[in-house]
């Protein structure tokens, strides 16, 4: 009971930290189904606002009946547990911000996401985010051009998709000190929140010097789930494919004096 405690309580805190009203509001569907199986009042105290931790204390602290019910009833604790420790563990590595900031070596990055309804569909599992980037030479003392990228986007569950391409958006940008390339480019889920990290390889025009350019993690989150303030500096491998939809969300600007 004191372990099931703690664990709600752990499972509360990351819940409060990344802006959900309540610890239920982080499960998944498959989660919340699994509960409302070994913890008879779970559901109702869903619908009630009552809180996770009361809850669980509740279902646990009635005597057992029997020795099968109370083997049951282990076995229903111990499931629980595991349930609301990995939870509070995938919530703890999760960024708070949609937005975040980073520079490496003179390359300052700065990208904020949101959520695409339009091409969001839920009953099909599928969440769409639109990410917006700037790539900014801020402090390198010569040209930059960037060559490559790599993401590494991770849902909810934990599940990390990792994507490797040339360029950005079919360009290879080179940047003066001073200047800037921005676009906007998007993802697809088959969860509702996640969060995306990753790097640039920049390489100098003079010194032919490589550099891997931060890409500091930020949310992928709903509207009014995360804060908009950047963060500053501080598995399978698949290629960029986009669909048509997402395709057409893709769009890149010109370099900015």
């Amino acid at each position: 009971s004191r372990a099931l405690g703690g664990g709600s309580r752990d499972l509360e805190r990351q819940a409060a930290r990344l802006g959900a009203p309540r610890a239920s509001d982080a499960f998944t569907e498959d989660e919340h189904a699994s509960l409302a199986r070994v913890v008879p009042g779970y559901m109702d105290a869903v619908r009630a606002s009552t809180s996770l931790r009361q809850a669980v204390s509740v279902e646990f602290r009635v005597q057992s009946e029997d020795a099968e019910h109370e083997n049951a009833r282990l076995d229903a604790s111990l499931l629980v547990l595991s349930t609301l420790r990995r939870r509070a563990r995938l919530l703890a590595n999760m960024p708070t911000s949609n937005a975040s900031s980073a520079t490496t070596d003179g390359v300052r990055v700065q990208v904020t996401s949101s959520l695409l309804p339009a091409q969001t569909s839920p009953s099909d599992s599928r969440f769409v985010y639109a990410y917006e980037v700037e790539i900014t030479n801020v402090g390198a003392d010569e040209p930059v051009q960037i060559v490559s990228r790599e993401w590494h986007i991770e849902d909810e569950d934990g599940l990390v998709e990792s994507v490797k391409g040339t360029g950005v958006v079919g360009q290879q940008p080179t940047l003066g000190q001073g200047e800037s390339f921005s676009y906007t480019s998007a993802c697809v889920m088959k969860r509702i929140r996640g969060s995306m990290r990753g790097k640039y390889v920049v390489v100098g025009q003079n010194s032919k010097r490589v550099t891997e350019a931060s890409i500091a993690p930020f949310a992928l989150v709903p509207p009014g789930r995360a804060s908009t303030t950047r963060v500053n500096d501080g598995d399978d491998e698949i290629i960029d494919e986009e669909d048509e939809d997402i395709e057409a969300l893709t769009r890149d600007s010109s370099i900015k004096q």
